[in-house]
């Protein structure tokens, strides 16, 4: 039976393996990452607590890092503060970049 191509020459699914090598297994019954991503359902208590709690402190760091920056005179912030603003949107990393480097001291 002769295999369909996709259309691509490299592709990386199709792509003939050299004679007697095996092609590697992939797939989520091989351990991809996606096997490991589980839903709310697929957790315990304490996890989905864990999730939760995350959840609300990244809320409360952003919320608490963009009330400082509406307040906080424009000498006191290094950098254009309508860059900052969006900065903050980027999670985790940007209200902890604020709270590092943003705010003069």
């Amino acid at each position: 039976m002769r295999r369909r191509s996709c259309g691509l020459e490299r592709c990386l699914t199709h792509r003939p393996t050299p004679a007697g090598v095996p092609r590697e297994p992939s797939g989520p019954e091989y351990g991809s990452v996606m096997a490991q991503k589980k839903s709310w359902g697929d957790m315990t208590p304490a996890q989905r607590k864990l999730v939760v709690v995350a959840g609300v402190v990244e809320v409360a760091v952003t919320a608490w890092c963009a009330r400082d920056l509406k307040q906080r005179p424009a000498a006191l912030v290094r950098g254009p503060k309508l860059l900052w603003a969006p900065a903050l949107s980027v999670q985790p990393v940007g209200p902890i970049a604020y709270l590092l480097w943003g705010r003069k001291r």
